[in-house]
């Protein structure tokens, strides 16, 4: 809510800064085991994934047709999404042919799509490429053969990419997105492909790169390593935010 409906709805006299220079605590939705290393006040409370319930997400409830998609995948799924306000159907037609390409060449790989436009045909023609117009984002990222997911870099869908051990391939377009991916990138669970720089050939390296050979093996190990983490701090993101409450 902006500062004027805030005004008009709730405080005529709210002020923005009088409320974060007397506020007791300021709840960020980030993660001490995510974010750049940094000094804060004791007014930072850290709940980050307050709404990635990891155990209740469990890839078994996904339906026949996504567990088909899983079963039928030699070498494993990748996601592929880029949130709900950025839409893969409104790409540039390069964009779309460098991602096609992409899904080419990688027939043991199959790729779930978030692709809003159900009449749209482009990558019809693939066997390994599966468009879907909504997603279950948690529930696939919990399954045990997700190798990947490609991110607009979301604070969501990279704060439940981290809690479920997933590597990124991160194209982030605005605002708070460059960071997020840079700051799992400084982590090295990420590999950042720029918006500009969306070709066939940086794609499939970036892609080869997360899932193939030793540097495969690594990045998911460090994704793993950093959702280990997440999952046994003292205090989860829930019950830090009602003690502090």
């Amino acid at each position: 809510m902006g500062v004027e409906q805030i005004k008009k709805y709730a405080d005529p006299e709210f002020s923005r800064s009088e409320v974060l220079a007397n506020a007791r605590y300021i709840f960020a939705n980030t993660d001490e085991y995510m974010d750049f290393p940094r000094p804060i006040s004791h007014k930072i409370i850290y709940i980050g994934g307050i709404t990635c319930d990891v155990n209740n997400a469990n890839s078994e409830n996904l339906s026949d047709e996504y567990k088909h998609i899983f079963d039928s995948a030699e070498d494993g799924v990748v996601l592929v999404s880029f949130g709900s306000l950025a839409k893969s159907s409104e790409m540039p037609l390069e964009n779309k042919e460098a991602f096609i390409k992409t899904f080419e060449k990688f027939p043991k790989i199959n790729f779930i799509w978030k692709y809003e436009n159900e009449n749209d045909s482009i990558g019809n023609d693939l066997p390994n490429v599966f468009k879907q117009k909504w997603l279950p984002q948690k529930e696939i990222l919990a399954h045990p053969k997700l190798l990947a997911f490609i991110t607009h870099g979301g604070m969501n869908s990279v704060i439940e990419a981290a809690h479920y051990g997933v590597p990124l391939i991160a194209i982030s377009l605005f605002v708070d997105q460059h960071r997020n991916a840079k700051m799992l990138e400084y982590r090295k669970t990420t590999i950042i492909v720029p918006k500009t720089d969306i070709t066939e050939s940086n794609l499939v390296n970036a892609l080869t790169t997360l899932t193939q050979g030793e540097s495969g093996k690594e990045y998911r190990q460090k994704a793993k390593t950093l959702a280990s983490m997440l999952s046994s701090r003292p205090m989860q993101p829930k019950e830090r935010f009602l003690k502090y409450l």
